[in-house]
Parts: C-alpha cells; sequence; structure tokens
C-alpha cells in the first residue's frame, strides 16, 4: 500500500538543500580599505628611495631611516636599479604588485590591498609600548580578519584589540610577527620579495633565500560579536625587539544561507 512520508520527506529535501548550499557556497574575503597608516616603506616610481618613501622597515624608531624598504614592480633607481634582472628574474623573486593587490600563497581565494605607495602605507611600530590604530573606512561585520604584516631586526611581539561600533571590543594578546628573513613559518603570505636600500638605492635579494617575507595573522572573532560592525583594530607592540610593519587587513565572511521555503510540502509515497 501507498504510506505519506510527508515530514520525513521535507526533512530529507531539506538536508539536502542545506548541504548543497553549504557546499558550493564558500567564505567570502574582502580587502579592508584602512586609515591610520604612519609612514610609506615601499619606494615606487622613479627616484631615489628616499624620495619616494619615508621610512624604513629595518631601521631605528627616527630619522635619519637608511635601513631597506619594500619596493613594487615599477621602481627605478636613480642609476637604473629595478627590482628585477637576468639573475633575480620576477618569476622567482617577486616585487610588489604595482597595483597593490596581493594574493595569499596560503589561500588564493584571500587578497590583500596595500594602500597607494605614494602615500603612508604601513602602521610602523618600533619603541616598546609603541600603538596605533587602522580605521576601516566603512565598518563592517566579519567571522574573522586576517591582518598582513612583517617585522624589521627581530620577531615583534603584538596585541591586537578589535573595536565595534557599539562601543566593545575584542583582544587578541600574545601574537607575534616574525622577522621578514625567518625561516620555519607557517603563515607566509609572500616571500623572495628583494628589498632595496634609502642610503643608496641599490636592489638587495641575499641573505635568506626566501626573505623579504609577509605574514598572515587570523583573528576569529566570537560568536557574541559576529553580527556587530567592526570599526577597526587597534595594534600594541608591548615590548622593544623588532619593527611591526602592518599592512593591510581582510575580512572573512561565512556565506549566507538562503531562506527555506515555506508554506508547501513534498508527499513521498512507497509501495509495500
Amino acid at each position: 500500500m501507498k504510506k505519506p512520508l510527508t515530514a520525513l520527506a521535507r526533512l530529507g529535501l531539506l538536508a539536502l538543500t542545506l548541504g548543497t548550499g553549504l557546499a558550493t557556497r564558500a567564505q567570502t574575503y574582502t580587502p579592508v580599505t584602512l586609515t591610520g597608516f604612519t609612514e610609506d616603506v615601499i619606494a615606487n616610481g622613479t627616484g631615489a628611495v628616499s624620495a619616494t618613501t619615508t621610512a624604513d622597515i629595518d631601521g631605528g624608531a627616527a630619522a635619519p631611516y637608511t635601513g631597506y624598504c619594500l619596493m613594487a614592480q615599477n621602481y627605478v633607481g636613480p642609476a637604473g636599479q629595478v627590482p628585477n634582472s637576468t639573475t633575480y628574474p620576477a618569476a622567482t623573486y617577486p616585487a610588489l604588485e604595482t597595483s597593490g593587490l596581493l594574493t595569499s600563497a596560503l589561500n588564493s581565494a584571500i587578497t590583500y590591498q596595500l594602500a597607494s605607495y605614494s602615500a603612508a602605507n604601513a602602521l610602523r611600530l618600533v619603541s616598546a609600548n609603541a600603538t596605533g590604530t587602522l580605521t576601516f573606512a566603512t565598518p563592517r561585520t566579519a567571522t574573522d580578519l586576517y591582518v598582513l604584516g612583517t617585522s624589521g631586526n627581530a620577531a615583534s611581539a603584538l596585541n591586537l584589540t578589535v573595536n565595534f561600533a557599539d562601543g566593545t571590543s575584542q583582544s587578541f594578546t600574545n601574537q607575534t610577527i616574525a622577522d621578514w628573513f625567518a625561516t620555519g613559518q607557517t603563515n607566509v603570505v609572500r616571500e623572495r620579495l628583494g628589498r632595496v636600500s634609502r642610503a643608496d638605492n641599490a636592489v638587495q635579494y641575499t641573505g635568506s633565500p626566501v626573505g623579504p617575507r609577509l605574514y598572515q595573522l587570523r583573528l576569529t572573532l566570537a560568536a557574541t560579536n559576529l553580527a556587530k560592525n567592526i570599526t577597526g583594530v587597534t595594534v600594541t607592540k608591548p615590548l622593544a625587539a623588532g619593527n611591526a610593519i602592518v599592512l593591510a587587513v581582510t575580512a572573512g565572511a561565512a556565506p549566507t544561507c538562503a531562506a527555506v521555503p515555506t508554506g508547501t510540502s513534498a508527499v513521498a509515497t512507497t509501495t509495500s
């Protein structure tokens, strides 16, 4: 005889719908436009590095800054220095994209948008207890924040605080950004970038065969904060060691499931 299985069929269809939806709707990642950068540490265009940047990555807390910076693919020094030569081809030793859009080596779905190479593009923290806030141009929700940065002269210990529009915050203490020539790290976004001197405009690929490197910190928000608009991230360097450089933030968001249809039912029958 025929037996109605209305409730069971509806549960089955619901499970199938949810399963299919989740399988095809992956987490999304959106680069965040930020304000609050303090220094330009990326050489670009034609001219002396000291003219196209305002500070270095591995120098002291104050001028004169005579250390090294990162460089864009369009950098050309006063004597014709360029990021890549036949000895260091771009395919193996890529300078930063002229567009400033970087794709993570950890997950190709995650991209980072660097700020203009012709303006302040880094939050540079050198002294103990130095702090700064990167403010979101447009507050937004997220499940995770991915923070892009590096460190000169040594690893930098960091405490990060995610600030919300309702005045609350979530802290992420005891974070570490490795030195830009460190090895053995598992959170490397880009490597073999090369660097250029503010002192003499020399392009350098010596030292660690994988450096300079950029790293990612993942900040996973608590369930109670997922619906809150994020207004910015405050970064504090509690110790003297290292020059912390924060370059970008990308927001991760979980997929939004479609509403389950109501007011309809499916009736399945079976014969026994």
